[in-house]
């Protein structure tokens, strides 16, 4: 399922110089709702990934809100699809559909 016509095209997006931790996701979790999205974005040079993604996690099964989580890493694959003359979008299309997977066990 596209991302994008699964969720409010309203999105938020914070971006952090730092590691953020678990406040930062819970943080942004409470702004998304009908009227700013349900999707939200966190961009950061790189991140504990099981701390946040357990975050992440609870938020989609408990609120519906979805925040996805990119890193160096993701932006580099992005550009990659872009300069292959793939929509980039693909990459946050396959971040959505890992934390739904996830979620689901």
């Amino acid at each position: 399922m596209p991302i994008l016509s699964s969720l409010s095209c309203t999105k938020a997006v914070d971006i952090y110089n730092k590691i953020p931790g678990p406040e930062a996701l819970n943080e942004l979790g409470k702004y998304l709702s009908e009227a700013h999205g349900y999707m939200g974005l966190i961009i950061t040079r790189n991140f504990h990934f099981k701390d946040l993604h357990d975050v992440s996690i609870a938020l989609f099964e408990n609120e519906k809100k979805v925040i996805l989580l990119l890193d160096d890493s993701d932006l580099q694959a992005m550009l990659e699809y872009k300069a292959g003359g793939v929509n980039p979008v693909f990459e946050l299309e396959h971040l959505y559909q890992q934390l739904i997977a996830d979620a689901g066990n």
